[in-house]
C-alpha cells in the first residue's frame, strides 16, 4: 500500500516529524488512514499517539493552521495557497488559513556572509560603506539587512536563508509522494486534487526562492507605473542582485508588501498617497 513512497531512508525522520506534528494537533486520523503510520512502524519509527491538551478545544481548521506553522515555510506556503482556494475549501478553512504566518529566528550575520560574498563576488564591506549586522526584518525564506552605498545612499539587502532551498525541495518531494498516496488511499479526498495542489505549490515556491525573479517583477512593476505619481518603487541595483540576494534602494516612506501583487499595491495607494512600495520580505 505504501511501498515506494520514500526514495531514501533519509526522508523517514522528516516524515515522522510531520506525522507527529499532525498527531499532536489532533490530525492523526489522516496519518492512520493514509497508511503513513504503518509505513513508519515497519521502518522502526513508532509514533506516539496523543493530542496536546492545550489545543484540544480548538476547531480542526485552527489546529491545522498551527500544525502548518510549526512545520515551516513549505507548509506555511501550502496553507497560504489553500486559503485562496474557495473552490476547494469552505470559508471557515480559507479564513483560518489566511492567518498563517511564520515566526522565525534570524540567521546570524556571520552565517550569511559566505552567501553574500558569493553573490557579490567579494566582501560586502568592500561594496558597501556600511552594513548593519542586525537584521531589519526576518522571514522564513529571506531576511533583510540595511546598508549604505559608498555615496551614502541607503539600501536594503534581502538575502535568502542559507540551505532553505534544499529544505524546501526535500519537503516538496515528500509532499508529492504523500499527495499521490492520499489520492490512492482516500477516494473522498480526490476532489481536492492534492497532487495538483502540490504541483502548484512547487511552482510558487521555486519562483519565490529565486530572488532574481522578484527583482525582475519589481523592475517591470516600476516601468508599468512610471507615470503614476502616487507610487514610488525603489531602485533595484541589478549589478549586485542574484538568485540569492536583492539589493534595493531603501526609503523611509515605504509600504512593505510581502509579495508583488498589483491588487495589494492598489489597496495600499488608496491609503498612502505618494508612499513608496518596497518589497522587503517573503513569506
Amino acid at each position: 500500500m505504501v511501498s515506494g513512497l520514500l526514495s531514501t531512508a533519509r526522508e523517514l525522520p522528516r516524515l515522522r516529524e510531520i506525522s507527529m506534528v499532525f498527531v499532536r494537533h489532533g490530525l492523526g486520523d489522516l496519518v492512520r488512514r493514509a497508511g503513513i503510520a504503518t509505513l513508519l512502524e515497519h521502518a522502526g519509527h513508532v509514533l506516539q499517539w496523543g493530542e496536546a491538551t492545550e489545543i484540544a478545544h480548538l476547531e480542526v481548521q485552527q489546529r491545522a493552521r498551527l500544525a502548518f506553522e510549526q512545520l515551516g515555510p513549505t507548509f506555511v506556503k501550502l496553507g497560504q495557497m489553500l486559503s485562496t482556494r474557495e473552490d476547494l475549501l469552505p470559508p471557515a478553512w480559507t479564513t483560518e488559513l489566511a492567518r498563517l504566518h511564520s515566526d522565525v529566528a534570524p540567521v546570524p550575520f556571520d552565517d550569511l556572509l559566505p552567501q553574500i560574498e558569493q553573490a557579490l563576488g567579494r566582501s560586502p564591506f568592500e561594496v558597501f560603506a556600511h552594513v548593519e549586522r542586525e537584521p531589519y526584518a526576518a522571514a522564513s525564506i529571506a531576511q533583510i539587512h540595511r546598508a549604505k552605498l559608498a555615496g551614502g545612499t541607503p539600501v536594503v539587502l534581502k538575502i535568502r536563508r542559507p540551505g532553505i532551498d534544499a529544505k524546501i525541495d526535500a519537503d516538496l518531494r515528500l509532499l508529492d509522494r504523500l499527495a499521490h498516496l492520499i489520492e490512492r488511499e482516500m477516494p473522498e479526498v480526490r476532489r481536492y486534487r492534492p497532487v495538483q495542489v502540490v504541483g502548484q505549490l512547487r511552482g510558487s515556491l521555486e519562483r519565490e526562492l529565486d530572488l532574481a525573479v522578484e527583482a525582475r517583477n519589481t523592475e517591470r512593476f516600476a516601468r508599468n507605473f512610471a507615470d503614476d505619481l502616487d507610487i514610488l518603487v525603489p531602485r533595484v541595483y541589478v549589478e549586485w542582485t542574484s538568485s540569492t540576494m536583492i539589493v534595493q534602494e531603501h526609503t523611509s516612506k515605504a509600504f512593505a508588501a510581502t509579495t508583488w501583487q498589483p491588487s495589494t499595491v492598489r489597496a495600499s495607494t488608496e491609503r498612502c498617497s505618494r508612499h513608496a512600495v518596497l518589497m522587503l520580505c517573503s513569506r
